[in-house]
């Protein structure tokens, strides 16, 4: 079979000659279909020319097709043929190609030649396309064809089957099932064109339109894809050849361009013009990219449908969550007057902690909860944190309706919008009173003795610290007595410990029945006690005190069925004449006890030759120098709270003495008797070990605080400590910053030139260092602006009065601001309430630390403390 030559160099063929080569054409045509079959001994194509890698796909659908029309049945008289059970309506070629043309141009003929020819052709062309899509998907089921390809292959040669034409397809084809789909292909023989010059017609535009329809449409159905094919070139239109491009409509005009600009010639058309596509073509890729948006759309749809069948399913399960959670969730809204937050919504859980139905408080104010007396400031702050736009978060005590007391957490945040700009706010709230019980737990069994109930040393220290306090503030003096029992430790021999034990509880009862509410009573440790007179200034009231608890252990007491009989010897001090510090006023009455003991007086007031050669305390030196690297020292801890963040920032070593017979003792109790021996510096470095390891083990289980370890004057004269610290440090692995070293003003005064030397060695290892009891030691600036220290810490003396005393109030401030100026973090000592505390934020403190906090604890107490610490509010 030839073909029209492609080469757009030959001369163009006249009429005569190219009816001559269609009538040889249609011969051929005739002859291959009243065969019925190819000719299997060439086994060659014998209807479509292809390049020769598609010629295996195309000769197996050659097969198919012949034996498709192999089974063909005509009907003359109902002027149809029957194929494969496909009914084919007989028509005139001539009519469809040319006389319908012209019938259609002629209707239409008021509307203009282009507009009449272009609704011809978009008649033909859908036509067309319609049938082909038809005869492909009936020849696939027919022919059971699952494969594309196979299917695609039968088109051409059913083309030429069915007489439309027919097909060369050029090497430049690549008929992939994706968008990048080309086919260039030739009509040597057409029916369209055929039909125009048998009768003489001429036409200024391709005519094949049905042959370009039935091919895309055939194609369209094989790859599932959308197809459109253009005529190029047509016979009937003066061309060389009948010649098309077919692709997806989104690419046909891409393709049609570089053939053009290839020579392959153009797109002609009713208006002369050039590179334009026919009107069915562009309706085609419109068509298809309105279905290609309609897809994407319901993609879209679908996907955002999912979305928001997940957000909603998420919405009820998070609206699930927070109603049935245990904790308070308050939405709150944000008004613009004295009272900016106005309740939203409350989840069951608020009314469970706070008694208060949903209806009683949403489009109220918050601040409507009850808070017990002295609590008020709470929702002053909150205000304060809401005005400057910061996260807020208390502890509080409050009261339900019904008057039930609880312990209240609030978290409080905002919620900004697109804007930035917070219009909402969330606050949580829980019922602490739990774990506020546990801590108070925590905190008594930390300042109480275990036995007796009664205040333990450290408790004692402090009520002592207050009362010196009062003492240079109003110049009111006071007591404390020391008392030791007579006779005891015959008793515990004799009874047992237990029997002990019940004699020590109802001595300290019956003690403490005897003084006033405003009085102290400590137990010691072993036998003794301490109280504190507050208000017995004159020497005389302190021995009408001591006469009377004298008296009270006369009458005997009747412990398991036994009358036992205990007896005292009490020593007295008074401040200030006997001293202005607990360390002094505790030893000096110590001396007195063992004096009144050894002259059995019974009660005796300090004297100064007492004390110059105490047998108590050459024992008790003896008696440290022995426990030094065993196991009576023990470390407990006081933390610091981070007031930016409200948390834990580190937590300070302070050692303390298990005396086999007078208990714990602190250290005021014993370290001054070695403050000048190389005994000071083996317990400093016991302190350093313990406490790095401590901070060790409490970082490894999750609490992200330092600790902080106080070293004597002494010490700065060891000029190996700084190695030391590194070797241990390095063996914990505690990274150095971890660790700060707090010298006292006065230990800086007396050793300066040994403290900037050790200072600058412990920096370089990154160890930061603390000034304690910054001013009362009066240290020069010139020391202060050469020292390397990182931190100043303000004495408690300072802080105790600073809420009602403007001189106080004024050196904490000076204080802060001169440590900011410097550089340096400040810490501020014995914040005793939530009203220091907040002053003291105010102020810009960095860290505080006191029994507002906590007071020190054991190891074993404070890791319980760590894991599950008060709330302290966060903010600048």
């Amino acid at each position: 079979m030839s073909a029209v030559p492609a080469s757009s160099d030959s001369a163009a063929p006249t009429r005569e000659q190219l009816l001559a080569r269609i009538a040889e054409l249609e011969a051929e045509l005739r002859r291959h279909t009243a065969s019925g079959a190819p000719d299997r001994a060439t086994d060659r194509l014998t209807t479509v020319k292809v390049p020769p890698e598609f010629e295996a796909p195309f000769l197996s659908a050659q097969a198919l097709v012949t034996r498709y029309f192999a089974d063909r049945v005509e009907h003359p008289d109902t002027a149809t043929i029957s194929i494969a059970g496909e009914r084919y309506v007989l028509l005139r070629a001539a009519s469809l190609s040319v006389e319908f043309v012209e019938l259609v141009m002629k209707l239409y003929q008021d509307k203009g030649a282009d507009e009449a020819r272009a609704v011809a052709n978009n008649l033909l062309f859908d036509l067309a396309h319609a049938i082909g899509r038809a005869d492909a998907r009936a020849f696939g089921e027919k022919m059971s064809l699952g494969d594309p390809i196979a299917n695609l292959s039968a088109g051409p040669i059913h083309f030429a089957f069915s007489g439309w034409a027919f097909v060369d397809i050029l090497p430049e084809s690549k008929p992939t099932p994706n968008e990048d789909y080309f086919l260039l292909y030739d009509h040597p023989f057409s029916f369209e064109s055929h039909s125009w010059l048998a009768k003489h017609k001429r036409s200024e535009t391709p005519v094949c339109i049905m042959s370009a329809g039935y091919s895309s449409g055939w194609c369209e159905q094989s790859f599932g894809l959308p197809l459109v094919s253009v005529e190029v070139e047509c016979l009937a239109a003066g061309g060389r050849h009948c010649r098309f491009i077919m692709a997806p409509p989104s690419r046909i005009e891409s393709h049609l361009e570089r053939h053009a600009r290839a020579g392959g010639g153009h797109v002609a058309n009713a208006s002369g013009g050039q590179g334009v596509v026919p009107e069915f073509f562009q309706r085609k890729r419109l068509e298809d990219e309105l279905r290609q948006a309609n897809e994407q759309l319901e993609a879209r749809v679908h996907t955002r449908a999912r979305e928001l069948e997940r957000a909603t399913e998420q919405l009820r399960l998070l609206g699930s969550a927070v109603e049935n959670a245990t904790e308070g969730f308050v939405i709150l809204e944000v008004h613009e007057d004295e009272d900016p937050l106005r309740v939203v919504f409350v989840n069951h859980g608020f009314s469970r902690i706070t008694g208060y139905r949903s209806d009683e408080v949403v489009g109220r104010s918050l601040a409507q909860l009850r808070l017990a007396t002295g609590e008020e400031a709470t929702f002053t702050a909150l205000v304060d944190s809401v005005r400057r736009g910061e996260p807020f978060q208390a502890e509080a005590i409050a009261l339900r309706p019904d008057a039930s007391v609880y312990a209240l957490e609030l978290h409080a945040m905002p919620v900004p919008n697109e804007a930035g700009r917070a219009p909402h706010w969330i606050a949580i709230l829980r019922d602490v009173s739990d774990r506020k019980a546990h801590l108070d737990a925590l905190r008594h069994q930390a300042l109480h003795d275990a036995l007796t109930g009664l205040p333990n040393r450290v408790l004692l220290h402090d009520r002592i610290e207050q009362c010196i306090t009062g003492m240079r503030r109003y110049g009111r003096g006071f007591s404390l007595l020391f008392l030791d029992l007579d006779g005891f430790k015959e008793i515990n021999d004799t009874f047992g410990h237990l029997a002990g034990d019940a004699l020590l509880a109802e001595v300290a009862t019956r003690l403490r029945g005897r003084l006033s509410e405003t009085d102290t009573i400590a137990r010691l440790g072993g036998d003794e006690f301490a109280v504190v007179l507050e208000h017995a200034s004159d020497p005389s009231t302190a021995g009408r005190s001591a006469t009377m608890l004298l008296a009270a252990l006369e009458e005997p007491f009747e412990i398991e069925g036994h009358t036992l009989v205990v007896g005292a010897s009490i020593g007295m001090v008074r401040c200030p004449e006997h001293g202005t510090d607990p360390t002094t006023l505790m030893r000096r009455a110590d001396v007195a006890m063992y004096a009144a003991k050894g002259s059995r007086a019974g009660a005796m007031v300090y004297d100064p030759q007492q004390d110059a050669h105490s047998p108590a305390r050459i024992r008790l030196v003896n008696e440290l120098r022995a426990a030094i690297g065993g196991e009576a020292f023990e470390l407990h801890y006081q933390p610091q709270i981070d007031l930016r963040s409200g948390k834990v920032a580190r937590a300070e070593a302070l050692l303390r003495w298990n005396h086999p017979e007078r208990g714990l003792l602190l250290p005021d109790e014993f370290l001054p008797l070695v403050s000048s021996s190389d005994l000071i510096d083996r317990i400093a470095r016991w302190v350093l070990h313990a406490a790095i390891r401590d901070c060790s083990a409490w970082i490894a289980s999750g609490v992200d605080a330092g600790v902080s370890v106080n070293l004597a004057a002494h010490t700065l004269r060891d000029a190996t400590l700084p190695e030391f610290i590194a070797r241990e440090l390095d063996g914990q692995g505690l990274p150095a910053s971890r660790l700060t070293v707090e010298i006292t003003e006065s230990s800086l005064l007396e050793q300066a030139v040994l403290a900037t030397d050790i200072f600058e060695r412990l920096r370089e290892i990154g160890v930061g260092l603390a000034i304690d009891d910054f001013g009362t030691g009066y240290s020069s600036l010139m020391h202060l602006r050469h020292l390397p220290f990182t931190e100043l810490k303000i004495d408690r003396s300072f802080t105790a009065e600073m809420l009602v005393n403007e001189r106080d109030a004024a050196i904490v401030r000076s204080t802060i601001d001169l440590g900011h100026e410097l550089g340096r973090s400040v810490v501020a000592e014995g914040v005793e309430s939530r009203e220091v505390m907040e002053q003291l934020r105010r102020y810009h403190c960095d860290l505080v630390q006191g029994y507002h906090v906590s007071p020190p604890l054991a190891w074993s107490l404070l890791r319980e403390w760590l894991q599950d610490p008060p709330v302290f509010p966060a903010g600048s």
